[in-house]
């Protein structure tokens, strides 16, 4: 029950897309922006592919623009390379048989999956060049190095927040 009225509620931020095209995805955009696709059966027995765009360096726009649809939202679902939706985050886009659910922390996303009507989830395939897709095939072809790095990430972070540590740099986004 909680589950869906939290769906319902992002749903809600959901606005109509404008149409343009989706942007190739440049390997500078590597720590401001991520891509994330979702193959699904088409109508007439045909493929349909669903992109996620999320920009993480855009602030969310007001209710006026986005009910407008001016400015450029923090998220953005595409089908078939043309934009259908628009949101700020967290969101949950409608598609054929269940929503993609899209949620951001300051230091990136923290939600990015699919849940059917039947309640099954999974998550989204990452675009190969981002940020998350880098680091998938880095697990997929060295497990033990992405290991070693999820390590070292964690214990890094701990002894950082058991230290009381804080610089301007590195902490500015945590505030």
């Amino acid at each position: 029950m909680v589950e869906g009225l939290r769906r319902r509620r992002w749903r809600g931020r959901v606005g109509p897309g404008d149409g343009s095209a989706l942007a190739e995805y440049r390997i500078w955009q590597v720590s401001t922006r991520s891509l994330f696709f979702l193959d699904t059966a088409g109508p007439v027995g045909g493929r349909c592919v669903f992109a996620v765009d999320v920009r993480h360096l855009v602030d969310s726009t007001s209710k006026r623009e986005h009910e407008a649809g001016a400015g450029r939202s923090p998220a953005a679902l595409y089908r078939d390379g043309l934009q259908v939706h628009r949101s700020n985050l967290p969101a949950a886009f409608p598609v054929p048989g269940g929503v993609i659910e899209v949620a951001a922390s300051p230091f990136g996303l923290k939600r990015m999956r699919y849940v059917g009507d039947d309640g099954a989830e999974f998550a989204l395939r990452p675009h190969p060049r981002s940020l998350e897709g880098l680091r998938e095939r880095l697990g997929r072809r060295y497990p033990r190095a992405s290991a070693v790095v999820g390590a070292a990430g964690f214990l890094a972070a701990f002894e950082r927040a058991s230290r009381l540590r804080y610089h301007w740099l590195i902490d500015s986004a945590a505030c």
